[in-house]
């Protein structure tokens, strides 16, 4: 009875089991520690710790003078959307009358400037917008809907700076995506546009959001990828007309995906057109309900620009100044450069060993189309907005 009992204890001794009557090396089965398995843990959750203090940081750059300027408003383009949702709260009617630019961004003002008047009627801070004298343009009578419509783009700032992140884990890895998101968090071009209220910034961010999806749809080519990539795209195209054009890396991810096969499988890239379709009129429903005041809006807006009386910069086709702007204040020397670097090796790297970075480097060559059509009708500086997101992800974190 002894001798069984002795072969079957077992003493538990730290993390070690030692059979009783046996010697030490034989009996004994190293357990991981616990500090072991924290540590793994650790390393499993980093990214997504260094991901939110590289948001949190992005956020506290862009509201540290998001007041600038306030009561006086020195951005052209602050003032016509904010009168927009004043208009809509005196009079009930969400018809902008106006479509120099979709209304996606408009609505969302919207909401949030609802919230911040319905306060500031319980604290006295309003009266009825009927009965106020209201100016928005050069000096502001509610310096206060500006400040909330500013810190609505400093939100979708921070979302960019994630969905950067997200991009570029998605390409290249989880260290990738983290630079491509510093990098986005502390571009002084994207930084100062995250503070004023226009729809630069929101457009980046749909137009990013359908980029990464349309990486799915290169790897993979799934019905629901087609449809979510769509959708993005038309809310895109919602925020900014020429943003629509993220429709041709989709295209062009539908072509990678199925080779020879891409017109037989046709139907799943109609199925993005019909999304792109439905997630336009979602966010500018007034197209379709107002329809000659919709085109009538679209055809000045393309007139306007074509004449070169507006954009900042101006002539059709005026590639060079927009390399400029690139070089001299969008992304600057060294970014221009990182970014020529990486799109190499997007496009050199195999892809069993990292699936859909060279799918990614095609992707944004089609992207960069998409910037000369913008330069030769449209307003290159605001193409610039939307596309350098993904320029961040794909090449930079390269």
């Amino acid at each position: 009875m002894q001798l069984l009992v002795r072969r079957l204890a077992v003493l538990p001794i730290g993390q070690e089991r030692i059979v009783a009557g046996t010697s030490y090396e034989q009996a004994s089965t190293t357990v991981p520690s616990t500090s072991w398995r924290r540590a793994r843990g650790l390393a499993r959750y980093w990214p997504f710790s260094a991901l939110a203090l590289i948001v949190l940081g992005a956020l506290a750059l862009r509201v540290w003078g998001v007041r600038g300027g306030l009561p006086y408003v020195d951005h052209p383009d602050e003032p016509n959307p904010i009168s927009y949702v004043v208009r809509m709260l005196r009079t009930g009617d969400l018809n902008p009358h106006f479509f120099q630019k979709p209304t996606l961004y408009v609505y969302m003002l919207l909401g949030v400037l609802s919230i911040h008047y319905r306060l500031g009627l319980q604290s006295g801070l309003y009266g009825a917008l009927d009965q106020m004298t209201v100016t928005t343009h050069i000096y502001t009578t509610i310096p206060g809907f500006f400040l909330w419509g500013r810190l609505l783009t400093v939100m979708l700032g921070g979302l960019t700076v994630a969905g950067v992140y997200l991009l570029g884990r998605r390409v290249w890895g989880a260290g990738a995506g983290l630079i491509g998101a510093l990098f986005l968090a502390v571009s002084q071009f994207h930084l100062q546009h995250s503070q004023y209220v226009t729809t630069d910034v929101a457009s980046g961010l749909f137009v990013l959001l359908s980029f990464i999806v349309a990486i799915a749809i290169a790897r993979q080519g799934h019905w629901r990828a087609y449809l979510l990539a769509g959708l993005l795209a038309g809310l895109a195209a919602s925020t900014k007309y020429n943003a629509g054009l993220i429709v041709l890396p989709i295209a062009a991810a539908h072509g990678l995906c199925w080779g020879r096969q891409w017109l037989v499988r046709g139907v799943r890239l109609a199925g993005a057109a019909a999304a792109a379709l439905l997630g336009f009129v979602l966010g500018t429903p007034y197209a379709l309900l107002s329809w000659r005041e919709f085109v009538k809006g679209v055809v000045g807006q393309v007139a306007a620009y074509n004449d070169g009386s507006q954009g900042d910069i101006r002539g059709a086709w005026n590639v060079r100044g927009y390399l400029h702007f690139f070089w001299d204040a969008g992304l600057l020397a060294p970014g221009c450069i990182a970014v020529l670097i990486g799109l190499a090796l997007l496009l050199w790297r195999d892809d069993e060993q990292k699936p859909g970075a060279r799918a990614a480097g095609v992707l944004w060559l089609s992207l960069s189309y998409r910037i000369c059509c913008c330069c030769s009708r449209s307003r290159p500086i605001s193409c610039a907005t939307s596309s350098r997101c993904s320029c961040y992800a794909c090449c930079r974190s390269a």
